[in-house]
């Protein structure tokens, strides 16, 4: 059946290119690709205070465009991500998407900052970041940092960074995706640009419901209701579907710019790897964010305030069996998640002292709030202060809790200094110095040195410092016997040192890096515990290829960990983490309406995962100016995709054949 769905699926594309072949024959030959100029002048934004050319930008950074994601076939932001250098998305049996960067990963992405636009999105009671809740209609495109970025970022941006920046077009467009297990998806996007104003605006919204075969779940823990003890080494399914809505707004004026952004969450997941206590797993979050900036002369400020609401609810069928307590029941946020928030402010000036020196100081102040995180009975609404099994009320509170309710405050102080001795020549000397109510005073320095060797070749040589405070989950969880410990975990830092080679010629780009990394004082959560381990060091090299032409573009990708896949006592994420890793792609305009894009994913062996190979492929026509069809295929080698444990590093395995058939219809006006 397996390779009779390859073949089906390579028929088709076949069949689909030689229709739009056949419509208006062969690539139009006055297609012209872009020019070293326009190539050298590719801007990223997500290391700097501005944009930069690639080339130019002090950090380790890529991205990817909405059109050179759609025209591959990626239809969300977690398939994105995979696309870039080293980057890997696991599934967990909780339900969250677990985000690995040279292979440093943890259970609620709390080593990573994602950003939507410029103010960062997370939860403050876990860390975790919406990985696939930024609908991908709503990109204009996605950079990255690979490696730290706190002097610039402050918390959490210590594996790396995910910026998200969003459409800012006066074009509207109406979306309809859909697959053959009946998954349906709506997305519109309308917005409005005036000049005589200065004014912009912008609202998307988009509704989901995604229904895939089901996962199989391997090695999974189970328990025996006669003994009480768990068993391993068995086997079940779990359905895979998710719904998801979200609304997103956008105004700007002169240098004001406000964005607003809602999303819900739903998918099936179990309960800390027990199948039988399979759950529905919620996520809610909403973000208001402002700046203004104001800019005279040499100078420029920009003050901003943001505030994040960002909660889960998770609905377990048989909660607690183990002790006895067989009724329905839900692990949520008391106040109806309203006091998880994140409120940040702060002011940034960036001052050109004169033609090779500029200084760019700033000081920001948060306030990161979590409720009381508990157990609910769902056939009454009442919250559980007993299940039995000698597990009882917290001390000091009148229910059983995960953690209480906590608020921490965070301020940072960081400057930076900017020193263009020529243009062959570039030092960037930064630091950031954070206050955590959790944590004693860090200081995370940064040093850059950027050499132009000629026009298309570049050299740096990187250091960069990440830090990571501790989340109210991490600091007070609940301990084996059932009660809230209060054992304090330190914070996390990460020294990184690159090594950076760049080429970019009329029609070829190469990059070539080698990267070095000390963490210490590792949150690291094992056996759903959270303690410090002892500090590890992983090195790694890492290579970008790309060539284009007027009606040809590829690109490839690939990373090498040293230390991947083995065992080592003081650093249990490595065994899940493959030592290669990488991305093939190619798009070719079939015509000046039609473009065919096919893209190649391998994934090394680790954990309980042999190794994963696998081809898609993505047919785009352009049937007038307004109307357009994509028809994509995924899974086409046929080939289990394993997800292993990264949430506890247990035996628990997800496993799924990801074989589907897009279609996607597009009006733009």
């Amino acid at each position: 059946m397996i390779f009779f769905g390859k073949i089906w699926c390579i028929v088709l594309t076949i069949c689909l290119t030689s229709f739009v072949l056949w419509d208006e024959g062969f690539a139009d030959e006055n297609l012209v690709g872009m020019s070293l100029e326009e190539l050298l002048g590719t801007k990223v934004s997500v290391a700097s205070v501005h944009e930069e050319s690639l080339q130019k930008v002090p950090a380790i950074v890529s991205q990817f465009s909405q059109d050179q994601l759609k025209k591959l076939g990626i239809y969300s932001v977690q398939e994105a991500l995979e696309l870039f250098t080293g980057f890997l998305v696991n599934r967990s049996l909780n339900g969250t998407r677990n985000v690995e960067i040279r292979g440093l990963v943890d259970s609620r992405n709390q080593k990573i900052l994602f950003l939507l636009n410029e103010t960062p999105y997370w939860l403050a009671a876990t860390g975790d970041i919406p990985v696939d809740d930024i609908h991908i209609d709503l990109v204009e495109r996605i950079e990255v940092i690979r490696g730290p970025g706190a002097v610039l970022y402050g918390t959490n941006a210590s594996a790396g960074v995910i910026k998200v920046v969003t459409r800012n077009r006066q074009d509207s467009s109406l979306n309809l995706v859909t697959n053959q297990f009946g998954s349906w998806g709506v997305s519109a996007v309308h917005g409005a640009y005036g000049d005589e104003d200065d004014r912009s605006w912008l609202i998307h919204g988009s509704i989901e419901r995604k229904d895939y075969e089901e996962l199989e779940v391997r090695n999974s823990l189970t328990v025996d209701q006669s003994s009480g003890s768990f068993l391993e080494n068995l086997s079940g399914t779990l359905d895979d579907n998710i719904e998801r809505d979200t609304v997103y707004f956008n105004y700007q004026s002169g240098g004001l710019d406000v964005q607003a952004h809602w999303f819900r969450s739903e998918e099936h997941a179990v309960t800390n790897g027990t199948l039988i206590s399979p759950n529905t797993f919620n996520r809610y979050a909403a973000l208001l964010s402002s700046q203004y900036l104001w800019q005279e002369g040499d100078e420029q400020t920009k003050v901003f305030l943001d505030y994040n609401l960002f909660f889960s609810k998770t609905e377990v069928e048989d909660l607690f069996l183990i002790y006895g307590f067989d009724e329905d029941g839900s692990i949520e946020f008391a106040s109806d998640g309203w006091k998880n928030f994140r409120i940040r402010t702060g002011v940034q000036d960036l001052r050109q002292i004169s033609n090779e020196v500029s200084v760019l100081i700033g000081f920001e102040t948060e306030l990161r709030s979590t409720g009381d995180y508990l157990y609910r009975d769902q056939s009454n609404g009442a919250i559980i202060d007993s299940i039995g099994g000698g597990i009882s009320t917290t001390p000091g509170y009148d229910s059983i809790l995960l953690y209480g309710e906590q608020e921490a405050r965070e301020d940072s102080l960081y400057l930076q200094l900017d020193w263009d001795m020529s243009h062959d020549f570039r030092t960037i000397l930064g630091a950031r110095l954070t206050k955590n109510e959790f944590t004693d005073a860090k200081l995370t320095p940064r040093l850059s040195f950027v050499w132009q060797l000629d026009q298309k070749s570049t050299l740096k040589l990187l250091q960069a410092s990440g830090f990571n405070s501790p989340t109210f989950s991490q600091n007070s969880i609940i301990d084996s016997n059932g009660r809230a410990r209060t054992e304090k975990v330190r914070a996390e830092t990460n020294q990184t040192i690159d090594l950076q080679y760049q080429y970019q010629g009329q029609a070829w780009s190469l990059s070539l890096n080698g990267f070095y990394y000390k963490i210490d004082d590792v949150i690291q959560r094992r056996n759903g515990l959270v303690s410090n381990l002892d500090g590890f060091e992983r090195d790694g090299l890492e290579a970008e290829l790309s060539y284009r032409q007027s009606d040809f573009t590829f690109l490839a990708n690939t990373s090498y960990l040293r230390q991947g896949y083995s065992v080592r006592d003081n650093d249990p994420a490595v065994n899940f983490t493959p030592r290669f890793l990488a991305n093939l792609g190619g798009v070719w305009q079939l015509n000046s309406k039609a473009s065919l894009g096919i893209r190649a994913q391998y994934i090394g062996p680790r954990y309980n995962a042999r190794p994963y190979f696998d081809i898609a492929s993505n047919l785009s026509f352009g049937w007038s100016e307004w109307l357009s069809f994509d028809v994509g295929f995924k899974g086409m080698m046929g080939l289990e995709r394993v997800y292993p444990d990264v949430v506890s590093y247990r035996e628990t395995t997800i496993r799924r054949i990801p074989r589907l058939v897009f279609l996607k219809v597009s009006y733009e006006s």
